[in-house]
């Protein structure tokens, strides 16, 4: 990862280069985040890793509809869009900035360009951005197609208030796609146990999915996030 940093009305912006790559192909998003500004607008390590592992899976997510929750800087859902899928980045419906930060990535990321063996590919990304603060359904998002996955990463921290909200909202979407399902990141804290004690309340279950000790490596992050696949019970 590389970037670099301008100052932009009083706010510290970088733009920050993430490569991901294998033996055949490479590609390099450009995030913006801001320095010191809303929990939004920076990136996460449980964003980071979510990424590695669906680059990793890429294939699997290619041609699907995909819902990326607390988006923030969106790394993951713009990775899945530059993959193939049509995505739809959400964050709070009043976080005006995150938004308007998120809107730029995609942007700046229109068209990515991949290194296939050696040869320089352009490509544009299905990505759209709307404001959506769990639980809350106004038309805009009653009236979205199903999604095939739902992404979030540090969705699940120490406000257990935002919970059920949050499972709320997943399984809405979840019941409009047989065998949708839901992956998340976090950072195994006291109150994620939460987490796992509501899951039953809404008739779902989940998984804990392996995660390769590259993707930690390479990030220089804590083997305490994990990574899981929730669905319908």
């Amino acid at each position: 990862m590389s970037g670099e940093v301008q100052e932009q009305e009083h706010e510290l912006l970088t733009l920050a280069d993430f490569t991901f790559e294998d033996s055949k192909e490479t590609i390099t998003l450009k995030i913006q985040q801001v320095i010191e500004g809303d929990y939004g607008l920076y990136m996460w390590d449980s964003s980071k890793v979510l990424a590695e592992y669906l680059w990793q899976k890429r294939s699997q997510f290619s041609g699907c509809r995909v819902l990326e929750l607390g988006a923030g800087t969106g790394l993951p859902g713009i990775l899945l869009a530059a993959s193939g899928a049509n995505v739809v980045l959400t964050d709070r419906h009043n976080g005006l900035r995150v938004l308007e930060n998120l809107r730029s990535s995609v942007i700046t990321n229109n068209p990515v360009h991949w290194k296939r063996n050696g040869i320089e590919v352009p490509s544009f990304i299905q990505a759209s951005v709307i404001g959506f603060s769990w639980g809350l359904f106004n038309s805009q998002i009653l009236s979205l197609e199903p999604f095939d996955v739902i992404v979030g990463a540090d969705l699940f921290y120490d406000n257990i208030g935002d919970y059920e909200n949050i499972l709320a909202s997943v399984i809405y979407f979840l019941r409009q796609k047989p065998g949708a399902k839901f992956y998340t990141t976090y950072h195994v804290r006291n109150s994620t146990e939460k987490l796992f004690s509501l899951l039953p309340k809404w008739n779902l279950k989940s998984q804990i999915v392996p995660l390769s000790s590259s993707i930690f490596e390479k990030y220089q992050v804590t083997a305490s996030i994990q990574l899981i696949e929730i669905c319908l019970a």
